[in-house]
């Protein structure tokens, strides 16, 4: 028991003496990061929420994240009758040639047939 009082005093004189020079103990680190990836789920949401809110309230700015309108240059069927010849292979890009498609994604699978 000695020894342990002993040790707890030394500490407590040590952070004393810390505190006495302006040296705090070293501060944990925020788990928020600008990287979307490396941050929780719960934190993820609460921060696209608040950037989705402040494009929301710019309506009159340069940019606004769900717009009314938009052109379309192609529907799915034209834009693979068109394509599916010079596309055949996987991972081909064509980059002079710029389409504009419509459409609602229904489902992402991140774990289905590849």
């Amino acid at each position: 028991m000695r020894k342990k009082k002993e040790k707890e005093a030394k500490k407590e004189a040590e952070k004393k003496e810390k505190e006495a020079k302006g040296q705090s103990s070293p501060k944990k680190k925020k788990l928020l990061v600008d990287d979307d990836d490396n941050i929780p789920p719960n934190q993820y949401f609460e921060k696209r929420s608040k950037d989705i809110q402040k494009l929301k309230a710019d309506q009159d700015g340069d940019f606004f994240p769900y717009p009314h309108k938009w052109n379309r240059t192609h529907t799915l069927p034209e834009l693979l009758a068109a394509y599916k010849e010079k596309c055949s292979e996987k991972g081909v890009f064509l980059d002079d040639v710029e389409v504009s498609v419509t459409g609602r994604v229904e489902m992402i699978r991140t774990m289905g047939n590849a």
